[in-house]
């Protein structure tokens, strides 16, 4: 392994149109030591021609590795297994790093030497303009503060915004080859739940691409992945009393509003899973009541999440459904004087997530 290397896993399937993209964004990265690990991972369209070319003009810093389909997850490993790099960024074919987001990314390793994860911020593009940049159409807002947390709720930013340290993996493991999404949100709530250091880092961005093609965009596979990735969760806040380390309460209201979301998703496509998902957030106001008094840490945090859930709550309150009525009391009886105001009307609950989400992650 080399000090300082950054290596830059892409698994590549079937998007030759995209993949010079990505390469471009990776070799034109400055200030930094960098090898490119891409993961051909049985394309049957012109990927290896595309590869052929960026290899043969970046032989030394760009490595090709072929294998018969085996999945997103077992690409990224298998670029893993043979990477050099004392850092490793997971760049997906169809996405684009920014110009010095690497530097950026390991200067704050270097300002804090006992980090394990950063994450910088990002931005959605669907089309590039006519000198190959990505045009920005919205981003994923990056929380600033209490990351952890915010993991216990949903992911918190596309791959290729995070950079970790290889010696990461050695202590948590390779990503799940039997997640067909969230497998990403799944290997950082591991890693934070063995007390990774994670640090958002606001001074940089990466570009994530939408489009139809896109793994993301298959909702409901990624509706029922999130399903699991709540289930994992619950089980290891009931496992370990101690978790989130330096914000448990907010960490168990964050679980809360991570299962109601996507109970409320799957409700008329799985209404087993649904009903899972509810009583995963009520096992979870138990071990609220069962551990009191847990103490307040990051109240603007609490804040915003007790919002998320009572904009979830709004609508199977008014429709007089039983479970949200009993939400509404057992939250209430803890929170009192977080909780909006009953008689609010949608927008107003709606307006005060939104006023909330600016204050987490505004900078």
């Amino acid at each position: 392994m080399s000090s300082h290397l950054v290596s830059v896993i892409i698994p590549a399937y079937n998007y030759a149109h995209f993949l010079p993209f990505a390469l471009e964004s990776a070799l034109s990265q400055k200030r930094v030591e960098l090898e490119i690990i891409v993961v051909d991972d049985g394309s049957t369209d012109d990927t290896s021609g595309v590869l052929e070319y960026y290899q043969s003009r970046n032989p030394h810093r760009m490595r090709v590795l072929c294998q018969n389909n085996q999945g997103l997850s077992a690409a990224r490993n298998a670029g893993l297994d043979i990477s050099n790099g004392e850092y490793l960024v997971f760049l997906d074919a169809d996405d684009m790093l920014l110009q010095n987001a690497l530097a950026s990314q390991r200067d704050m390793f270097c300002a804090h030497p006992d980090l394990d994860m950063v994450v910088c911020r990002s931005f959605f593009f669907e089309h590039i303009d006519s000198f190959g940049n990505p045009i920005h159409c919205g981003q994923w807002r990056l929380f600033l503060q209490d990351l952890d947390v915010h993991l216990c709720h949903f992911n918190i930013a596309p791959p290729h915004a995070f950079m970790i340290r290889y010696s990461l993996i050695d202590q948590v493991g390779h990503f799940d080859i039997g997640l067909k999404a969230c497998e990403d949100h799944d290997l950082w709530f591991r890693a934070i739940s063995q007390q990774a250091k994670l640090l958002a880092n606001p001074t940089t961005f990466v570009a994530y691409r939408r489009h139809q093609a896109s793994m993301s965009s298959d909702t409901k596979n990624q509706w029922h992945h999130d399903a699991i990735l709540h289930e994992r969760i619950a089980r290891h806040i009931e496992r370990d009393i101690h978790f989130p380390p330096k914000g448990r309460l907010e960490g168990l209201v964050a679980h809360i509003a991570g299962c109601l979301t996507t109970a409320e998703r799957l409700e008329d496509i799985s209404i087993k899973t649904s009903g899972t998902l509810r009583s995963l957030a009520a096992s979870a106001i138990d071990i609220l009541d069962s551990e009191s008094p847990l103490q307040m840490r990051f109240p603007e945090t609490l804040q915003y999440m007790l919002y998320w859930i009572y904009l979830l709550l709004w609508d199977p309150k008014q429709k007089s459904e039983q479970w949200a009525i009993r939400f509404d009391h057992r939250l209430r009886r803890k929170f009192c004087e977080k909780c909006p105001d009953p008689g609010l009307d949608l927008d107003t609950h709606r307006l005060l997530v939104e006023r909330s989400a600016r204050r987490l992650t505004e900078f």
